[in-house]
């Protein structure tokens, strides 16, 4: 379905654009927002998917917590072979959701 400017309709309604990237690494937005494509054993395809399966998932960062108990991790050093200083960072962390009414699963109809 397109409009008198052959622009499709869905583009206008939620600003969805996918496979803004190469083929290898394909991306795209969504309201604004990057998405993640993620494989087709994940999350099926919507042409593979069957009527009432889960074709994406929409979640409000603020309903996920981060835990991080131990804090950072700092090492910096000089590499001679490229003549520059390197600074590496680590920090373990796990996290929760707080709030299941920040996630949506998007299904086919």
């Amino acid at each position: 379905m397109a409009d008198a400017n052959n622009n499709p309709v869905y583009r206008q309604a939620t600003g969805l654009e996918v496979n803004s990237g190469d083929a290898v690494n394909p991306s795209g937005r969504f309201f604004g927002r990057d998405i993640a494509l993620v494989e087709p054993d994940i999350i099926a395809d919507f042409d593979t998917a069957a009527s009432s399966d889960v074709i994406g998932i929409y979640y409000q960062p603020d309903a996920y917590v981060i835990n991080e108990p131990l804090g950072f991790t700092m090492r910096r050093y000089y590499d001679e072979e490229k003549n520059e200083y390197v600074t590496k960072a680590l920090c373990v962390v796990d996290g929760k959701l707080v709030n299941p009414n920040g996630v949506w699963l998007i299904k086919k109809g």
